[in-house]
């Protein structure tokens, strides 16, 4: 006949929980001895009490916007347990009420809202609403032998402003159009999160392709060195911290064109003059010359 072995019966419903995570447990047992044809009746049942605490309580928790809807949010390590900490699950709604915990039958805390589950001590969080404050709370994991995934205790709850997505800037004009130079303006954006820079865009070729000719924190840009008579088409993005508008709606104009700086004439004939005049100085698009008398 072979060795006797222990039988693990479950949990007899004596759960002792000190509140601060350290959890005794009543466990019945009994002995069954078999070989390999039969097995004996179970030998009588017998109640023990183990103890073992849960994983400490997570604190330093802060978070970094990635987007107008996500972020990362990190914390410091769990203590570890009787067992060592396996990972966490992050809870977390805009309405705080959503986060109380029901507490579990070996005193952890689970919270019936959305959640994301990691084995680091960092997560990112995708899809949130702009404009709106998100609160979080983190619970460790450890993975115990005799009952398997137990949840610790939750953290304090640690709420984050996620930003209102930045609009493009809007009401575009170009005014002060002069032989190589212009000034662009438009309306401010209001951003939700950090300062915001302003970058300005010219296309020679019909919005076919994009040059970057300035950024400021201003709502307008003096444009120079532009060619003469030439037409341009410009538009305005805007960028905070951590994103980067569409482009505005796009203003089309045209430089003045530089006029002939110098001519003279010379008879060639009893009814003809020749004329000889100067290019445009600076740079310029010239289609042709018209001849005034």
């Amino acid at each position: 006949i072979s060795t006797g072995a222990a039988e693990f019966l479950g949990c007899n419903g004596a759960v002792v929980d000190d509140g601060v995570g350290n959890i005794a447990i009543g466990i019945e047992y009994r002995v069954v001895a078999f070989n390999d044809d039969t097995e004996a009746d179970g030998s009588n049942i017998v109640s023990a009490s183990t103890t073992f605490a849960l994983p400490g309580i997570v604190d330093g928790i802060s978070a970094e916007v990635d987007g107008y809807e996500s972020l990362t949010l990190s914390w410091n390590a769990a203590s570890d347990g009787s067992s060592p900490v396996s990972g966490y699950t992050v809870y977390y709604s805009s309405n705080p009420e959503d986060l109380k915990c029901s507490t579990t039958e070996f005193g952890g805390c689970e919270i019936g809202t959305d959640s994301v589950d990691t084995t680091d001590t960092s997560v990112s969080i995708d899809g949130l609403d702009g404009d709106t404050v998100y609160y979080f709370v983190v619970v460790p994991h450890m993975e115990s032998p005799a009952f398997g995934d137990v949840l610790g205790l939750a953290s304090n709850a640690f709420d984050f402003y996620v930003p209102t997505p930045l609009e493009a800037p809007v009401d575009v004009a170009v005014d002060g159009v002069g032989l190589h130079e212009a000034t662009v303006s438009w309306t401010a954006t209001k951003s939700g999160y950090g300062a915001v820079n302003y970058t300005v865009e010219l296309s020679e070729d019909g919005g076919d392709t994009w040059t970057e000719v300035g950024t400021t924190e201003d709502n307008s840009l003096d444009l120079t060195d532009l060619v003469s008579g030439a037409t341009y088409i410009v538009r305005v993005s805007a960028r905070d911290d951590y994103s980067v508008s569409d482009p505005s709606e796009e203003a089309e104009f045209t430089t003045q064109l530089e006029a002939v700086p110098y001519l003279e004439a010379a008879p060639s004939g009893e009814d003809s003059v020749d004329l000889q005049w100067d290019a445009p100085n600076g740079p310029s698009i010239v289609g042709g010359y018209r001849i005034q008398t």
